[in-house]
């Protein structure tokens, strides 16, 4: 089951719907899990790659926006997080996923390869590049343990360095280093 967590062109939608119609042509159990509202700029072209993998027998689950426990469920329910973002900055929804265990895949764009290690924690691709995101989801479904062990990998750097006892020892040093100067 593949989680696409927002739907946009800008957070890499289209290519990865793109890599899914592919993957469906060669695999048969296939599920796709999207989140989040579709504006209308979208819509037209979302519903088109939607029809042809429900055509193609891929399982589509549209939950639009969910928060809380649902979102939760959402993270577990799936395999792998897909959101090749050329927009976000820093990648709430990769420690989400990881928080839940779960591997990633995204751009390598701005930020995101400063939190994403390549191969340790997530796969990292080219923004568009909807032939490098089918071969990542291809290594995943042929790799189970590697799936599990960056899903793995990605919930203890969360619980690292994102953890609110870190954040707060964090903040507490830069207080401490302001109040010193």
């Amino acid at each position: 089951m593949i989680l696409i967590p927002r739907k946009s062109k800008e957070k890499g939608t289209y290519s990865t719907l793109k890599a899914m119609v592919n993957l469906s042509q060669k695999y048969k159990k296939l599920g796709l899990i999207l989140l989040d509202k579709t504006s209308k700029r979208d819509e037209h072209i979302l519903m088109e790659y939607l029809r042809t993998l429900t055509l193609n027998g891929v399982k589509v689950i549209d939950l639009g926006y969910v928060s809380g426990q649902t979102l939760i469920e959402a993270y577990q329910a799936s395999d792998v997080v897909v959101q090749p973002t050329s927009v976000d900055s820093f990648g709430m929804v990769f420690l989400e996923a990881w928080a839940c265990g779960k591997p990633v895949i995204a751009a390598n764009y701005g930020a995101i390869p400063e939190i994403i290690n390549n191969g340790s924690n997530g796969f990292l691709v080219k923004f568009g590049d909807w032939e490098e995101i089918e071969r990542a989801i291809i290594t995943f479904i042929h790799d189970v343990n590697l799936k599990i062990k960056l899903g793995e990998k990605g919930r203890q750097d969360v619980i690292k360095k994102y953890s609110i006892e870190n954040m707060i020892q964090k903040t507490e040093r830069i207080y401490d280093s302001i109040k010193n100067k």
